[in-house]
């Protein structure tokens, strides 16, 4: 595909088309760490890094990146510099996502001394872009802003912006969270074309999850609608469902703050069941759907609220998608004056 300037854009990845071949996956893994070169399977367990997440597998993951450095070590394999880094970087990921931060921050660590060994600057740049993850998951967010913004302007003046990607998630997560919304907003915009760039993280519109947050800290609900809308089909198009499942929580926020509480209290229901199954952290966003969860606890009441949240936590995930796609658009509703005019 292309975009409207003729430049090529990449397609994006989707996850769904790894599931059907899980176990053969495994079966490769297995072999490597049993009776093969531990070299590639350190690849591909490391190429598996957003489905290890996306499908609540983390777990999994860090155990076969286990597995597979102590066959390395067992064999005396020679593990390249770069691959090496590589590995490291995708074991703080699924550490952190696992809420194991010290063990994350430990690898990151790492990672960054075998990147720096391999002479690699994009790698590095997403080494680092990575950092902040598990300084926020301590406790340390000062220490993780400081990260993120002086890894997005070394990457900038090395012409590597898009490996910040990472960074910029956080970044602009603490600045929303603090009320900087302006801000957040103009970091996030100059960050779409490196995310459109990256099939890995198209799929995801991690971008848009986060500017349609941002849209209702300022009250915007027809915005935060269209972005959260454009985010969720995206995410389950391309196989995203932890992702998904944040975006969930998001549209429930919206529709608490749109007015909406019944239908808020069925899709934080479900973004809670879906959640524990992929076993996906609350992190940064926690206390703000615990926020959201409770005015409309208010607005119902607790019978109708439980009752609504229990029906909600039934739903399968596609049924919990449906309802949050079916969401009236707020410029539709009745009593919507987006279009009125004065008399």
């Amino acid at each position: 595909p292309r975009s409207g300037g003729g430049v090529r854009t990449p397609a994006a990845t989707s996850l769904s088309v790894l599931d059907p071949v899980a176990e053969d996956v495994r079966a490769a893994l297995n072999w490597a760490v049993t009776r093969g070169d531990p070299r590639p399977g350190l690849a591909v367990a490391s190429g598996l890094e957003h489905w290890w997440r996306e499908r609540g597998l983390a777990g999994e993951g860090r155990e076969w990146m286990r597995r597979l450095s102590a066959r390395a070590g067992e064999t005396g394999a020679a593990v390249p510099d770069r691959e090496l880094a590589v590995a490291y970087r995708v074991h703080a990921v699924l550490a952190g996502a696992e809420g194991d931060h010290d063990e994350g921050l430990r690898l990151s660590r790492s990672a960054e001394v075998a990147a720096r060994r391999a002479g690699d600057v994009r790698l590095l740049t997403r080494v680092l872009a990575g950092r902040s993850a598990p300084l926020l998951g301590i406790g340390r967010i000062g220490d993780a802003e400081r990260s993120c913004r002086e890894v997005i302007a070394w990457a900038a003046r090395k012409h590597a912006s898009a490996d910040a990607l990472f960074a910029v998630y956080t970044l602009a997560g603490i600045l929303w969270r603090r009320g900087a919304y302006d801000e957040a907003a103009n970091l996030l915009a100059t960050a779409r074309p490196g995310e459109a760039s990256r099939p890995g993280e198209s799929g995801r519109r991690t971008i848009d999850t986060l500017l349609g947050l941002v849209a209702l800290g300022r009250g915007d609900v027809v915005a935060a609608h269209d972005h959260l809308t454009v985010a969720l089909r995206s995410q389950v198009t391309f196989g995203f469902r932890a992702r998904a499942c944040e975006t969930l929580n998001a549209i429930a926020a919206r529709c608490s703050v749109g007015g909406d509480p019944i239908t808020a209290a069925r899709l934080f229901g479900a973004a809670q069941a879906l959640g524990s199954r992929l076993r996906v952290a609350p992190g940064l966003l926690g206390p703000y759907w615990r926020e959201q969860q409770a005015a409309s606890r208010v607005a119902l009441g607790d019978m109708a609220f439980d009752t609504a949240y229990a029906a909600g936590a039934a739903l399968s995930a596609d049924e919990a998608v449906a309802v949050a796609l079916a969401v009236e658009h707020p410029d539709l509703a009745l009593d919507s004056h987006r279009f009125s005019h004065s008399s």
